[in-house]
């Protein structure tokens, strides 16, 4: 059912040869978002919770990611986040007896600071070397840090993030609540490609098509909605898509991204499932790929 050169979703097995749709995992969660939205804020960390870190009362935020809704936690660098608020996540790049935050603002390209007072050239070619980026900028001062990476469109509040990234079940509960809100507002951050998603949904088998993986969608909503998107040629904003759903197609995908965290569905539309473990029992989980087709060009 896939038109030709389209490739057909691909199971999600660790047997598979790497590719892109499987290539995030191990990498830093900072590397793959860059940018979240905040979710949770506890200043004094979380004495309940399983990190031993995160009770030793540093503070910690939790976010999600907004290029791939990566869940992630870290400590405030730069600045103190608010609800539902944009954030700038950092790793940490360690060699010999440097310790640097960056921030990647550019493929390849990094601005860094560094918590003690260091000769920033060297830095700069420590970095560029091991690290392999094309570029680098080292500060010392948080403030000019926050100005220049401001100017590349990311917000001057850095989390230092945490490398291992969250499941949905290790959310605290304001998180879980706040989740969809922030989840609706990536979206919208990112309007074009979510109603370009609707334009290009295609079947899965002759039984299923993937916008009946949607909350609200039946076999009747999806042929008024094909014969509507045949006659139109394309859909050009959510209020055209949400004329013809009778239902807000932000929250949708929302919806069906949160079911994606959890883990609870078999075919993923935007979220990449975790590897499987050795032994896991059940249904493989299907990952059809859109959200790598929808964003390749910012890869």
């Amino acid at each position: 059912m896939y038109r030709a050169g389209r490739r057909p979703p691909r199971k999600y097995s660790p047997n598979l040869p790497p590719g892109r749709w499987r290539k995030d995992h191990g990498f830093h969660p900072a590397r793959i978002e860059r940018e979240a939205i905040v979710l949770d804020y506890m200043p004094r960390g979380n004495p309940f919770d399983v990190h031993p870190e995160h009770r030793s009362g540093v503070p910690i935020v939790v976010g999600v990611g907004i290029r791939r809704f990566t869940l992630l936690d870290g400590t405030p660098l730069i600045g103190e986040p608010e609800f539902i608020e944009k954030i700038s996540l950092s790793f940490q790049f360690r060699t010999g007896s440097y310790r640097l935050n960056c921030i990647e603002v550019l493929k390849n390209s990094v601005a860094c600071l560094s918590s003690e007072p260091v000769d920033t050239g060297v830095a700069e070619n420590v970095v560029k070397e091991v690290g392999r980026f094309s570029s680098v900028k080292v500060f010392i001062d948080s403030s000019v840090l926050s100005k220049y990476i401001e100017a590349f469109g990311f917000s001057p509040r850095v989390i230092d993030t945490h490398r291992v990234s969250l499941k949905y079940e290790d959310l605290t509960t304001v998180a879980k609540d706040n989740l969809k809100e922030a989840l609706k507002k990536i979206i919208k951050m990112r309007e074009k490609i979510f109603i370009e998603f609707y334009n290009m949904a295609e079947p899965i088998s002759l039984r299923l098509h993937t916008l009946e993986l949607l909350k609200g969608i039946g076999q009747r909503t999806l042929r008024e909605f094909l014969n509507e998107r045949k006659k139109r040629g394309r859909f050009k904003s959510f209020d055209e898509i949400s004329s013809v759903l009778r239902s807000d197609p932000v929250e949708m995908i929302a919806d069906k991204i949160i079911a994606e965290l959890k883990g609870e569905d078999r075919y993923y539309i935007f979220v990449k499932p975790p590897l499987p473990t050795p032994g896991e029992a059940g249904r493989q989980k299907i990952y059809l790929g859109y959200l790598d087709r929808l964003t390749q060009d910012e890869e």
